[in-house]
């Protein structure tokens, strides 16, 4: 019998959820983060959880954690707070670099959309944003990722946002058709300057609980 439980996260799950998110990459490996060594994992997540414009609700089987998701409140709160926190986040990254170098170029892209000096569709430009969906592949318990994802999205309606944003690739497709099947509305296709092809999608909070 599962025990899973879901709650807030606290600044102390920073490392946990950053190996977590490492791990992924063992069976989703594409896009920036997913490219993204440890060590900058563990700066990012210690940085967003000392944010209090962020949501991460994490998953829990007897006690290790098996699943998260986060979102920001307010995007410009976020990129505000990324871009003082930069040189540390960019110290933390210099090991991928080595590993990778073009993600160095595809980083500079990145702080140049975060401060509106380019205009590709990589995050919304104002409200609340989606950032990550995460399961351990390795859990039995997959389908409680489903609940928690349902569970962080009725958190962030009593937060207060009401259209909630995310995007997908193209080539997610399980991940696309649960959205899809979960009451979001795609509202636009784009192709990424790397050649990936993107749906952006929205969920109507106010409508999914107006009933609650």
């Amino acid at each position: 019998m599962s025990n899973i439980k879901f709650r807030l996260a606290k600044p102390s799950d920073a490392k946990e959820i950053a190996e977590l998110h490492y791990r992924v990459r063992d069976t989703y490996s594409v896009g920036y983060f997913a490219q993204m060594g440890l060590p900058f994992l563990k700066k990012y997540y210690k940085v967003v959880l000392d944010d209090p414009y962020e949501v991460v609700v994490c998953a829990e089987d007897d006690g290790v954690l098996c699943g998260f998701c986060s979102a920001s409140l307010d995007i410009n709160k976020q990129m505000e707070r990324m871009n003082k926190k930069k040189w540390t986040l960019l110290v933390s990254a210099i090991s991928s670099f080595i590993a990778k170098p073009s993600l160095i170029g595809a980083t500079i892209k990145r702080y140049k959309v975060s401060r509106h000096q380019d205009d590709e569709k990589l995050i919304p430009k104002e409200g609340a944003r989606c950032e990550y969906w995460m399961w351990d592949a390795n859990n039995k318990n997959s389908a409680y990722s489903v609940a928690l994802w349902n569970t962080y999205l009725e958190i962030l309606y009593k937060l207060g946002v009401k259209k909630f944003p995310l995007d997908v690739d193209d080539v997610n497709q399980k991940v696309m058709k649960f959205h899809l099947l979960n009451k979001a509305v795609a509202t636009e296709h784009i192709t990424l300057s790397d050649g990936r092809e993107r749906t952006l999608l929205e969920y109507d909070l106010v409508e999914r609980f107006k009933k609650k």
